[in-house]
């Protein structure tokens, strides 16, 4: 997501603090005015509530403006006490498909100081009146978050509840379709304030400047090379037969060699219509398409292969992370076991959302694994890049 959005999206967060102990999470829609979820008041008995602001490391009191006519549609409108200088406000819009990615910055129990989660959107649900998420988790204090949509860089939907507070089954979040239809004042204050303040509206047209460079209007025909940035690339039946970046990378036909000085920090590729990155990291070296080739400059450099025991591409486990030992010393024992077969096979299955990927992570970062020639892959073997990426991987790996 384009960094200057994660900036604005942190920046229009509050904390809400309810009764003794409770919290939630509200944000800015319109200059001195926080949207929240209607829940997360139900502690304070009509009383001003303190929101804590903290970009500036201010507390302010608020009191309720405007709350929805019915309960269940939990939203709420605060006003707050003292003028906030230069706040922004985010940008809501409607817009909500099928697995757009999602992101959230919330004060979750567990990152009281404030954090972002994403989610994956499975659309709206229960006749329009929830965005239902997944791939990520929600905790008590993220109430009243704002949930951001990656592709149209606007804030979607308002976090109200989690499937599961423990794991990362995602949750529920009330659509701004359904804020709009409560507080249709709403609408003309945004407008006013986006007018005079652009800070939002840059972030989202970086996004588009994004989007457009990275899907062409056309795609090579096979054998034609196609220009992306500095780097141009011949392609044939989404094989790889060569790389060129004004003389600075090349790839041989096995994909097993690369060559490269004064390579950008980061370019890109593309192959039967399918981009790949390609990124110069640590210790010269370079990542394409998630594969991992050792920076070579001279011939006999050239084969050198990637150490063993390092992942790539890096992988780190999530800020809210819990230990699963059972789950991950059965698949380690599986991994690990020695027997005179060359190649061990170990798959981890189930329903989505459950936390396959989150514990294949915790393998790639356990020493023992670390230890062995192992292949991480969460790759659609129908994908018509996966055999020629396969037969990489097993070429560098000595399978």
């Amino acid at each position: 997501m384009n960094q200057e959005l994660e900036k604005l999206l942190k920046h229009c967060t509050v904390k809400i603090l309810s009764g003794s102990s409770g919290w939630g999470t509200g944000f800015f829609v319109a200059p001195g005015l926080v949207l929240t979820c209607a829940h997360v008041l139900k502690n304070a008995a009509n009383h001003p509530v303190q929101v804590l602001y903290p970009e500036q490391g201010q507390g302010y009191l608020a009191t309720l403006e405007s709350e929805a006519e019915f309960d269940y549609i939990d939203v709420a409108l605060l006003r707050l006490q003292e003028p906030v200088l230069k706040h922004p406000c985010v940008y809501l819009d409607e817009s909500v498909q099928l697995n757009d990615l999602l992101c959230s910055y919330g004060y979750p129990d567990d990152f009281t100081a404030g954090s972002f989660a994403t989610f994956q959107s499975e659309a709206l649900t229960g006749g329009n009146s929830f965005i239902k998420f997944k791939a990520g988790q929600v905790r008590s204090g993220m109430s009243g978050s704002p949930l951001l949509n990656q592709r149209t860089g606007k804030i979607c939907g308002m976090v109200k509840f989690t499937r599961d507070r423990s794991i990362d089954l995602g949750g529920g979040a009330i659509p701004v379709q359904v804020i709009l239809a409560q507080f249709p004042q709403l609408r003309s204050l945004q407008q006013q304030f986006h007018q005079s303040d652009d800070r939002w509206r840059l972030g989202i047209t970086a996004i588009q400047t994004q989007q457009s460079e990275g899907t062409g209007s056309e795609k090579p025909s096979a054998g034609q090379s196609q220009s992306t940035g500095n780097v141009l690339m011949s392609g044939n039946n989404n094989s790889f037969n060569a790389i060129q970046a004004e003389g600075n990378v090349t790839l041989n036909q096995t994909g097993t060699t690369v060559n490269l000085s004064d390579a950008d920090p980061m370019s890109q590729i593309n192959s039967g219509g399918t981009n790949y990155q390609t990124q110069t990291g640590e210790n010269n070296t370079t990542f394409i398409g998630g594969v991992h080739y050792h920076h070579s400059l001279s011939s006999t450099e050239s084969q050198a292969k990637p150490p063993q025991g390092v992942p790539f591409p890096k992988v780190r486990l999530p800020d809210n992370y819990v230990d699963r030992p059972d789950a991950l010393n059965a698949v380690k024992q599986k991994l690990l076991a020695e027997d005179d077969r060359t190649l061990v096979v170990s798959a981890i299955s189930g329903l989505g959302g459950l936390g396959k990927s989150v514990l294949a992570t915790a393998l790639v970062l356990d020493p023992e694994v670390q230890e062995r020639k192992c292949l991480f892959s969460k790759r659609n073997v129908a994908s018509p890049i996966a055999k020629p990426i396969f037969r990489i991987w097993s070429s560098l790996i000595g399978v």
